[in-house]
């Protein structure tokens, strides 16, 4: 029984490691790791079963004068809170991920480009 429990707790502490290598670590959202693996098994998918699938490039606008004039911490809120808006008007199984420094990435599977 021990071994069983030894081996349910190896199993839950690897996958939240591995949680915790596809999420960045200052909004919370997917990193660009994840994102680049689910974009090739969604266009697989797409691919296999002609599902529509979009994709959203989101830069903050003028992010490197926030840093310069108010600080790296203004910086982080900022990013913190766009990764946050971003969350709220997205679908639970889109996927949002920070793409780069001041840029997200939205993979919007089982959508089409233009809303009817």
């Amino acid at each position: 029984m021990q071994a069983l429990a030894a081996q349910a707790a190896v199993a839950i502490r690897n996958a939240r490691l591995e949680e915790l290598s596809f999420k960045d670590p200052l909004t919370g959202v997917y990193n660009r790791r994840y994102f680049s693996l689910r974009l090739e098994e969604e266009a697989k998918r797409q691919a296999r079963f002609a599902e529509p699938l979009s994709l959203v490039l989101i830069d903050v606008d003028r992010f490197k004068s926030i840093n310069d004039q108010l600080g790296h911490r203004a910086g982080d809120d900022a990013l913190q809170e766009t990764a946050k808006v971003i969350l709220a008007n997205s679908r639970a199984f889109s996927i949002v991920t920070r793409y780069g420094g001041d840029e997200f990435a939205v993979l919007l599977v089982n959508t089409p480009k233009a809303a009817p």
